[in-house]
């Protein structure tokens, strides 16, 4: 059996890591650990108290799409997809190797994915993830700072998937 090596026409080298790169990094932190500004705060509590602040603060990422909107995504029909695109999330072509299509939608800003990928993204953030365009949330905050592009779905309209698609 051939080494990875060789299947991949690559010479192998008989070199270890430099443990002496290994040894300055580890230098590096320790020196960081110890080290004292001239205000006599360390660097190394400064920086996860910066990271602590941080994650305590009161900043909202985006809210996550309203559940009537991710209900409503559309499913796109076999060929609206072209052969060779691929998913922005997974990577992974819309169309198998066979010509069947996995179930894809589109968000209103027109880009497209797979209805699994995306609807995990959705329940997180009302946003596309290539160009953060924002669609529809249930949060009030994010409602009360939106108040022009809130429309309220109808559970029953098939009005609101129009809207939702064209704009």
């Amino acid at each position: 059996m051939a080494s990875y090596f060789d299947d991949h026409n690559i010479t192998e080298t008989e070199q270890a890591p430099n443990e002496g790169n290994l040894l300055s990094a580890l230098d590096f932190f320790t020196s960081l650990r110890t080290q004292q500004h001239t205000d006599g705060s360390n660097p190394l509590e400064y920086i996860i108290s910066q990271l602590l602040d941080e994650s305590n603060s009161n900043e909202r990422g985006p809210p996550p799409a309203s559940k009537a909107f991710i209900r409503k995504l559309p499913n796109l029909q076999p060929g609206e997809m072209k052969k060779g695109e691929l998913c922005s999330i997974c990577n992974e072509p819309y169309l198998t190797p066979t010509g069947a299509q996995q179930p894809c939608t589109r968000l209103p800003c027109t880009h497209g994915f797979h209805k699994e990928c995306i609807q995990p993204w959705l329940e997180l953030h009302n946003t596309c993830p290539m160009c953060r365009h924002e669609v529809h949330s249930d949060d009030p905050h994010w409602q009360r700072l939106n108040p022009d592009s809130y429309v309220p779905y109808d559970e029953d309209s098939e009005a609101d998937l129009n809207w939702m698609m064209y704009g």
